[in-house]
């Protein structure tokens, strides 16, 4: 029979992984960007966020980045015709996803959304593995 940890010991092991996880979301976000959509999604996860505060917090974290580097780029001159173009064309899939996400995560149970995250988690993982083998 294989052995179930406790709530304390999951709560002590949260209280270790939260305070890291932010800390590399933090260093990651503000040296690339989005990339420390990760390593937010395990802290929001270790301090068991609601689904609703933790979708609301990692939109308002990728809003912020992409704000602050568009912004960027625009200082730099990097929007060119082309560029605008993509977004153009880009944006009305943007909005469809917004929508479908909106319609699937209003339907799906705390539990369902955390097994989620997890998977998302352990697939995004798996993928780097891969990468850099």
């Amino acid at each position: 029979m294989a052995h179930q940890p406790t709530a304390d010991a999951l709560a002590r092991l949260a209280a270790l992984i939260a305070p890291l996880a932010g800390t590399l979301g933090g260093a990651v976000g503000t040296t690339f960007g989005t990339m420390a959509s990760v390593f937010f999604a395990i802290y929001f996860d270790a301090i068991r966020m609601t689904k609703e505060a933790f979708r609301a917090s990692m939109t308002a974290i990728l809003v912020a980045l992409g704000v602050v580097r568009g912004l960027g780029y625009w200082a730099v001159g990097e929007y060119s015709r082309d560029v605008l173009v993509t977004v153009a064309i880009a944006l009305p899939m943007m909005l469809a996803g917004i929508y479908i996400g909106n319609r699937i995560h209003t339907g799906i149970s705390e539990l369902v959304f955390r097994r989620l995250v997890s998977g998302a988690l352990m697939v995004s993982g798996l993928a780097l593995l891969l990468k850099s083998a």
